[in-house]
């Protein structure tokens, strides 16, 4: 009986310990933490509104938690930026991120790589019939007309400008290349009709009257690597700085422990962590 009481008060002090040991429950406003830090819901509320746009209550159980992990992940990549050094540890989130992808752009691109991903997407780059627009926008449908006779008469559109202008009454613009689908649908039809050089009839909106003018035609197709090569340079860093953030997040969820606490959120999270 003696031996029966020791093993009973060994265990009472057992169990006693262990509950000294165990961790004091977060605040009901923590989300999660990251090592040491709390990742505060106020701060995943301003991640929503950045991102989102919308309240979290109006989003669906599955995108708060894609969202979640997304502000998560921004989290990561910010600890770990203070702790390299890149940022001073009072920065905000955003610039730890910036700093870090700054770090991973690659310096330049090389001529090879952006000929292998213009070979190798050619059809994405594939591009529909363009034409390059000119407009002008006045107050007035009869100084409109009068407008329209003279740049049908041959003056040109700059000179144009200059004169109306003076006076207040119109607003001119070199539109550059528009393919159809981005021209508003009340005049993209019209537009594409018009023959080279030739000047529209005058168009009436709620905000003025409007005079086109189709300066060159580009048809569909593939542009030539040249046309291109900047929109593939710039597309390139960015799946380098892409590629480099999704490695980082990685590592970094290796050196700090990410805890989710899933009773302090008003959904049901389904993330990664």
């Amino acid at each position: 009986m003696r031996a029966f009481r020791h093993y009973l008060r060994l265990i009472l002090w057992i169990a006693m310990i262990a509950g000294g040991c165990r961790e004091p429950p977060p605040g009901p406003d923590v989300v999660a933490e990251i090592g040491d830090q709390e990742m505060h819901f106020a701060d995943f509320q301003g991640y929503l509104e950045s991102n989102a746009g919308e309240p979290e209550g109006d989003l669906v159980d599955r995108v708060s938690s894609a969202l979640l992990d997304g502000f998560l992940e921004e989290c990561l990549i910010s600890r770990w930026a203070v702790d390299e050094g890149l940022v001073l540890a009072s920065a905000d989130r955003r610039a730890g991120v910036d700093a870090v992808m700054a770090e991973l752009a690659a310096p330049e691109v090389s001529s090879r790589a952006i000929t292998v991903y213009y070979d190798e997407h050619r059809d994405s780059l594939s591009r529909p019939e363009r034409v390059h627009l000119q407009q002008l926008l006045l107050g007035d449908r009869v100084v409109a007309e009068e407008v329209r006779a003279e740049w049908n008469a041959g003056i040109p559109f700059l000179e144009l400008v200059a004169l109306y202008s003076q006076e207040g009454l119109v607003l001119g613009a070199d539109e550059g290349d528009l393919a159809r689908g981005e021209l508003p649908l009340i005049f993209a039809d019209a537009i594409f009709d018009l023959q080279l050089g030739e000047v529209s009839e005058v168009f009436a909106a709620d905000y003025g009257f409007h005079l086109f003018r189709v300066t060159d035609r580009l048809p569909a197709g593939v542009p030539a690597l040249d046309q291109v090569e900047e929109v593939v340079r710039r597309e390139l860093k960015r799946l380098e700085v892409t590629n480099g953030l999704r490695m980082l997040v990685v590592k970094a969820g290796r050196r700090y422990n990410v805890r989710v606490f899933e009773r302090n959120l008003p959904f049901e999270y389904t993330g990664e962590y």
